[in-house]
């Protein structure tokens, strides 16, 4: 990051900043999926079922509505995490997608503890 300044005067002054993004940092994003739960109350016991469905060690991250954010979920294990468990086929997910900057929330889900 490199500042470019430009030289100040009493009136305005402008600065702008440049920011060199590497290779290594566009990574990220391609192994980031978004499951759409099937009962979002679930959520709080989802990386423990993910964990014993699977035996991935995911880290969900609610982002609103049904939506949760599974980084690190490659093709394959996005495949194994949609069937869900072996001896009964079904998955906590109706739907999973890759992540996009387009995917948009409505609204957010808002837990409450007696």
């Amino acid at each position: 990051m490199a500042p470019n300044r430009q030289p100040h005067n009493r009136e305005s002054s402008i600065s702008s900043v440049h920011i060199d993004i590497g290779p290594e940092d566009t990574k990220w994003p391609k192994d980031v999926r978004v499951g759409c739960l099937k009962n979002p109350a679930m959520f709080e016991r989802l990386e423990d079922d993910l964990g014993w469905e699977t035996g991935m060690d995911l880290m969900p991250k609610y982002i609103g509505d049904d939506l949760v954010l599974l980084l690190g979920l490659t093709d394959t294990n996005a495949e194994q995490v949609m069937k869900g468990r072996k001896e009964e086929g079904t998955s906590v997910f109706y739907s999973m997608e890759r992540w996009s900057p387009s995917l948009r929330t409505g609204c957010r889900l808002t837990w409450v503890q007696c």
